[in-house]
């Protein structure tokens, strides 16, 4: 009687065994090890990996998009363009569509204020132990996707550096959302002080875009600006 319950314990503990392998399938061994283990220096160095397929699948990419910047100050403008990608500037740009809804007095150029470095160049691009002090604060779920919520802040004072919260996709590991202190990129300067967000969307399931960039911030120490563009409408390869 001894030997047959060991051997129905021997074939149920396989059963077992079996079964709960079967439901870890959908997690590669190497994420569950990765999430076992995760630390900064992991998540920067997946950062840095996805960085360079980022930049092989947006290569020649054609998209025609709509962006619409809407501000407490000059109004509103949508325009419908195609831009041509060619790593890592924007060398073409055909413009489709435009309407206006301006302020009195406002002459308002949208290329002005579209900040063409949120297309073309990653933002986690500078991100290093040597210029941040960086804190894993957690996992958090951000538009149905997971991500890891880190809060960093620069090492020293230089331009163009984040300040801030960042939600990186635990699956791609490319930034989602951008909560902080307000980017100087290209030509576009919003000041100092103030608060900016950036959303990014995966399009198609393949491609990572600028969604949203919100801007506020306080204008001739009174007035209360806030400049907003979101980005729509994508079609890629758009002819």
């Amino acid at each position: 009687m001894k030997i047959f319950n060991i051997v129905l314990l021997v074939i149920f503990s396989g059963f077992v065994s079996i079964h709960a392998s079967d439901n870890q399938k959908t997690i590669p061994f190497s994420d569950r090890q990765f999430e076992k283990s995760v630390t900064i220096e992991k998540i920067l160095d997946r950062i840095e990996e996805s960085r360079g397929s980022f930049n092989d699948s947006i290569q020649n990419l054609k998209v025609q998009q709509t962006t619409m910047l809407k501000s407490t100050v000059m109004g509103m403008m949508i325009i419908v363009k195609q831009i041509h990608f060619k790593r890592p500037d924007i060398i073409e740009q055909i413009e489709i569509k435009r309407e206006e809804n301006l302020c009195s007095g406002v002459n308002m150029k949208l290329d002005e204020h579209i900040s063409h470095t949120l297309f073309t160049e990653s933002l986690l691009s500078s991100l290093s132990p040597d210029d941040y002090h960086i804190h894993l604060i957690g996992k958090k779920t951000l538009n149905g996707r997971s991500a890891y919520l880190l809060k960093v802040k620069p090492i020293n004072k230089k331009e163009n550096l984040l300040k801030g919260k960042l939600w990186i996709d635990t699956k791609d590991f490319t930034l989602i959302r951008y909560e902080g202190e307000p980017l100087k990129l290209d030509n576009n300067s919003n000041g100092s002080g103030g608060k900016q967000l950036i959303e990014y969307a995966k399009i198609n399931d393949k491609y990572w875009l600028p969604v949203l960039n919100r801007t506020k911030a306080t204008w001739l120490l009174a007035i209360k600006l806030v400049n907003e563009m979101t980005y729509s409408g994508y079609e890629i390869n758009a002819e």
